[in-house]
């Protein structure tokens, strides 16, 4: 062992120690931000909902889940934005966003094939 270096001292012994009157104050957490909603573009998510056939319900669904794609996408997900793309894109093939989504995600994801089948039908 070198001699030159510093032993760590011992630490006092407990009867020395002194009583804190008040409790160590911890620092709070940070607070969570809070994140703003993720706004699909107007015209996109009227155009799936009008050619979207089913239930008031499910094309709700389907534009949220839209959305959720394009923020995973955003967010770069692309597995997760390629499953939420893919699924609206079998429910509305004939809208070309979605299909661009689905197939940017695809490629994003190393799925070849998969964002040839959707950018060629785009």
């Amino acid at each position: 062992m070198d001699s030159t270096r510093r032993q760590s001292e011992a630490p006092e012994p407990i009867a020395q120690w002194e009583l804190a009157d008040e409790p160590v104050a911890r620092k709070a957490p940070a607070p969570r931000r809070e994140r703003e909603p993720y706004l699909l573009p107007g015209e996109i998510a009227t155009e799936v909902r009008r050619v979207f056939l089913g239930t008031a319900l499910q094309r709700d669904r389907a534009v949220e889940n839209l959305t959720k794609a394009a923020e995973a996408y955003d967010r770069h997900r692309y597995e997760e934005a390629l499953r939420l793309a893919k699924s609206v894109a079998d429910l509305v093939p004939g809208v070309a966003a979605v299909r661009e989504l689905a197939g940017l995600a695809a490629y994003r994801a190393e799925r070849w094939n998969l964002a040839k089948a959707h950018l060629t039908a785009h």
